[in-house]
């Protein structure tokens, strides 16, 4: 049996764009996920990944927020590479709770790099309020 999808279109696009937001900011990334003291589990890329992933997209594929018009076609696009490679993201020796090694690792800042381009991008295209959830 398929999952009832419920959710807010304002809300679910909140939550995307918040994630997009940390998934492309090394300088956060270095300063809560390396930090002994912090002891908030949200502050790491396994839950960074699973808010995206999970929380954001619930098992559905990014495609169909387009059919759904929760996203239009120009910011589908400028978001697309990015979210597939982040998908194809696997973390160094599969230790995906090795924040270190992650935040050292060069394909991993590729990606976050080509996610702030495309972050950039979609900043553009956004109204104003939305835009602002971008903006670090």
């Amino acid at each position: 049996m398929e999952k009832e999808w419920k959710m807010d279109k304002q809300y679910w696009r909140s939550m995307w764009l918040s994630s997009i937001a940390e998934l492309t900011n090394l300088d956060l990334q270095i300063e809560k996920w390396l930090d002994a003291s912090n002891a908030n589990p949200h502050w790491g890329y396994v839950e960074f990944m699973c808010c995206y992933f999970d929380d954001v997209f619930q098992g559905r594929k990014y495609e169909d927020f387009l059919s759904d018009g929760w996203i239009s076609e120009a910011e589908y696009d400028c978001v697309k590479d990015w979210h597939e490679l982040l998908d194809a993201h696997k973390a160094p020796n599969n230790e995906n709770y090795n924040d270190l090694a992650i935040v050292n690792d060069l394909e991993w800042r590729r990606i976050v790099a080509i996610g702030v381009i495309a972050k950039e991008q979609l900043i553009k295209l956004l109204p104003s309020d939305e835009a602002s959830q971008l903006r670090s």
